[in-house]
């Protein structure tokens, strides 16, 4: 929490002595300005009285964070002050960044998919050098977060190691496919 006057910081509590990093004495009559590098939005209502607005601010040790700040004007000592909860909404800026980028990369797999009918490649027309990529590539630029394990199913065991697929499968069924 702060109140400011004129843009001068005068109250804060220690969550926002946390957040910023400041000492005390540093945030005393330190002007607001001084801490926000830029706002991201014009001040939006929330209510008749109450706005929000998003702004990247500046901590002490010169690291920046993306706030959100809520706005309210009140009398404090009969003048004209402004109430701000400030909150650090960097993380869900960071999560919201990497859902969009998700929802961006998944809409190229929606529709059809070129995939070679012998070797499997897929063509991505994205790469003029290099069209045609491995489905585990084509895959996992489009969903970055998505890894692949690999394995063998009991069709390729067969036909790659019969003797193996015979120890493995050949005694429980007699006859073939698992």
């Amino acid at each position: 929490m702060v109140m400011t006057r004129n843009d001068e910081i005068i109250y804060f509590n220690k969550a926002f002595m946390r957040l910023t990093g400041y000492e005390f004495d540093e945030l005393q009559n330190k002007k607001m300005n001084e801490l926000i590098i830029k706002s991201k939005l014009k001040a939006e209502p929330l209510s008749e009285k109450i706005l929000r607005r998003e702004a990247t601010m500046r901590k002490a040790n010169g690291s920046v964070f993306d706030s959100e700040i809520i706005i309210t004007e009140i009398q404090y000592m009969d003048e004209k002050s402004k109430f701000l909860i400030i909150r650090d909404i960097t993380e869900q800026k960071t999560i919201l960044k990497t859902l969009q980028a998700t929802i961006e990369n998944t809409k190229s797999l929606d529709g059809l998919i070129p995939i070679c009918a012998s070797c499997k490649k897929i063509r991505d027309d994205d790469k003029e050098s290099r069209p045609w990529v491995s489905p585990e590539e084509y895959i996992h630029e489009r969903l970055p977060n998505v890894d692949f394990t690999h394995s063998v199913c009991p069709d390729c065991v067969k036909e790659l190691y019969p003797e193996l697929w015979e120890r493995k499968y050949g005694k429980q069924s007699g006859s073939g496919n698992q």
